[in-house]
């Protein structure tokens, strides 16, 4: 398997796992030290990008935050992990995944990708692991989380893209920085929260041995997320609402025309700080006994972005869709801990 294809597979995999109920189980993939390895294409995506619930990277990518995958519990298991039930210290399982994302954002090409994929979890006392996610709390008080989030995109190949003919391919980029959440609202016993989270993050271009610094970027969103209960037929359900800003050499990488590979119908063009668009965003998800099942969509709009005459960008508001099913066929008798409590 190449690089670009293992890459791929930690894309959507932190794309679905980056994800905790927003401000109830926010130790996924932002407050409370969640470190998500390279996970998205440069087409998850904010991040910027990034980080949670839908919110995207430089890629476009959608990063699911709060995809609870071991809180996805019917209310029988909630009702059961009420009475003191401890969940397995360790779960193994296999998943497969389809993912219809653009090349980056404001591409007007797609690629279309069907990911099988190995999972884990693991519930430590002090860590917590999901595959592409190694989670513990840096600093969490009343409805203030502070933890560590990390994120990724993937290489888009310049000879696979119209836009960027002739020009240097986009290197994979690692996003990590930190980020604060604040629960603003609970209702119906913790089960639905309503909360705001701004994970700040420095984009690095990785090549094998080789890095360079892009830039930062910042996405701040609000997010209502309703955890599996009676009400809500057993699925877990986020909503989330994003702005993204960055520095000028952030956007100058992924918008930025050299004067050197600029043509008739390409001029150059320098990128600048600023606003970077805004998305919204919607997940679903299902367990059925070892089963999970989830479908999400996000829709992302660049009107008034800074980058927004770059001649690079060829469309100014595009979905993003993509679901899958996990199956956990291995549960440990050992009993971890909750990592995520009300």
């Amino acid at each position: 398997m190449t690089t670009l294809s293992i890459m791929a597979l930690l894309a959507f995999s932190s794309l679905l796992l980056v994800a905790t109920p927003a401000a109830s189980n926010e130790a996924n993939a932002s407050s409370s030290l969640n470190v998500t390895v390279p996970s998205s294409a440069h087409s998850t995506n904010s991040s910027g990008s990034g980080g949670r619930a839908l919110a995207s990277s430089s890629s476009g990518l959608p990063h699911l935050k709060n995809v609870p995958l071991d809180n996805i519990a019917s209310a029988k298991d909630q009702q059961l992990a009420g009475k003191g039930s401890a969940p397995p210290l360790f779960e193994l399982g296999i998943g497969f995944f389809a993912l219809r994302l653009n090349h980056y954002r404001g591409s007007n090409q797609y690629a279309n990708h069907l990911w099988p994929l190995p999972f884990f979890i693991y519930r430590g006392e002090k860590v917590h692991a999901k595959n592409s996610m190694i989670m513990g709390n840096l600093y969490e008080k009343n409805d203030f989380k502070m933890g560590i989030s990390m994120m990724a995109s993937l290489r888009v190949s310049s000879t696979e893209n119209q836009a960027r003919q002739g020009m240097p391919s986009l290197d994979p980029t690692i996003e990590l920085g930190p980020e604060f959440e604040w629960t603003l609202l609970r209702r119906s016993g913790g089960h639905n929260t309503f909360s705001f989270v701004i994970p700040i993050r420095e984009a690095i271009a990785v090549e094998f041995f080789r890095a360079k610094g892009v830039g930062q970027f910042t996405v701040p969103y609000l997010s209502f997320a309703a955890r599996p209960s009676e009400n809500t037929f057993g699925f877990f359900t986020e909503t989330t609402l994003a702005v993204m800003f960055a520095s000028q050499g952030y956007h100058d990488y992924f918008y930025g025309v050299p004067p050197a590979y600029a043509r008739s119908d390409r001029p150059a063009y320098r990128g600048k700080a600023g606003y970077s668009g805004m998305h919204a965003s919607w997940f679903l998800s299902r367990k059925l006994g070892r089963f999970y099942l989830y479908a999400f969509a996000r829709h992302d709009r660049l009107e008034g972005a800074a980058f927004e005459d770059s001649p690079l960008v060829k469309q100014k508001h595009y979905w993003v869709t993509g679901g899958g099913i996990i199956w956990y066929f291995f549960q440990s008798t050992a009993r971890g801990h909750e990592y995520n409590k009300q």
